[in-house]
């Protein structure tokens, strides 16, 4: 009997990121006998602040897109992503958190993180960081709350977060 995963996709609306991590690792978790579940923030009305394509419409700095989107039935979430996430949790009940972020979407994951803290520490769940920036070897330095760090033996925090 496997263990359940859930990945945590930190992206904004329009910013056309695709998560080939969570692609990758949920093929090979699942084709191991593990269950696998995906929560995206790329459909939620989040930006943070980041230069995502939908604010660039705004500006008319990218040619618009929205309306061929909704032509596609596709459009923002009513619901707050917040509220979707802890009900995810609290249905799908985790054993690893896996964040899979890039540079740019680094502090939205962080506040993902920081959403689900209280689940984390409460059932003792690892968090597994799929990243490509800040470097994994500085752990401390990137950002991370102290509290999504796991030690394991001598008090290392193998890097990819969690408990390596």
């Amino acid at each position: 009997m496997g263990i359940k995963v859930l990945f945590l996709y930190p992206n904004t609306f329009g910013m056309n990121m695709l998560p080939p991590a969570i692609a990758t690792f949920s093929a090979i978790l699942k084709n191991q006998g593990h269950e696998v579940q995906v929560f995206d923030t790329t459909y939620y009305a989040i930006d943070f602040g980041i230069d995502s394509e939908g604010s660039k419409e705004e500006r008319l700095n990218v040619v618009p897109y929205t309306e061929e989107m909704e032509k596609k039935n596709l459009r923002l979430k009513d619901s707050h992503w917040k509220d979707d996430l802890h009900k995810k949790v609290n249905e799908f009940k985790p054993d690893l958190l896996a964040l899979s972020s890039t540079e740019d979407m680094w502090e939205l994951g962080i506040k993902i993180l920081d959403e689900v803290k209280e689940y984390k520490n409460k059932n003792n769940i690892p968090v597994c960081l799929l990243y490509t920036s800040p470097s994994p070897r500085d752990q401390r330095g990137s950002g991370v709350p102290a509290w999504a760090w796991k030690k394991k033996g001598g008090g290392g925090g193998g890097g990819g977060g969690g408990g390596g």
